[in-house]
């Protein structure tokens, strides 16, 4: 069994939201970690677990940013951390498998299913790693965060994880 760690030179978790019914906003997480378990090609019996620290996001405003951290929203001060554990992963041919698992968001754990796509594997690359590749293309997961006041904003998940690098299981 190989454990594949993200590397964060080659990896983007980013999201979009609607504001305002009419504007998107993109944005994206600094700081992260997580792993992939893998035995050879047997992506249906992968573990793994992933952990984004709320204060690390990033729109490219930081008045947006504060806000976002704020109580209105992901409440990073009671909520640092946003997870996704994966549950179950079965083939829908090709590289594609449907993963699903639980994602977490202000202690709220709700299933969600991610469409992911392999999209390569290297048993050793220019610096000698192995490697493996994959994104979930078009992947969405709204979820309703926001102001008691009612006002909808719905944020979505978009993420590309280029490269993973190996390390030993632990155990």
């Amino acid at each position: 069994m190989n454990r594949y760690t993200l590397d964060p030179n080659h990896t983007d978790l980013g999201f979009t939201a609607k504001h305002m019914v009419f504007t998107t906003v993109r944005g994206r997480f600094n700081e992260y970690e997580g792993y992939v378990e893998v035995d050879g090609d047997d992506y249906v019996n992968a573990k793994g677990e992933f952990t984004l620290q709320v204060a690390s996001i990033n729109s490219s405003n930081e008045k947006r940013d504060e806000h976002l951290r704020s109580a209105d929203f992901f409440n990073a001060a009671a909520y640092p951390a946003l997870t996704f554990r994966p549950s179950a992963i079965s083939a829908k041919g090709g590289d594609r498998y449907a993963v699903t698992g639980d994602l977490t968001v202000r202690d709220v754990t709700k299933p969600i299913e991610l469409d992911v796509k392999v999209e390569g594997r290297s048993a050793k690359d220019d610096v000698g790693e192995a490697r493996i590749a994959g994104k979930p293309p078009g992947a969405r997961e709204s979820r309703r965060l926001g102001p008691p006041s009612g006002a909808r904003h719905h944020v979505c998940r978009r993420s590309r994880v280029r490269t993973c690098q190996p390390q030993p299981c632990p155990g």
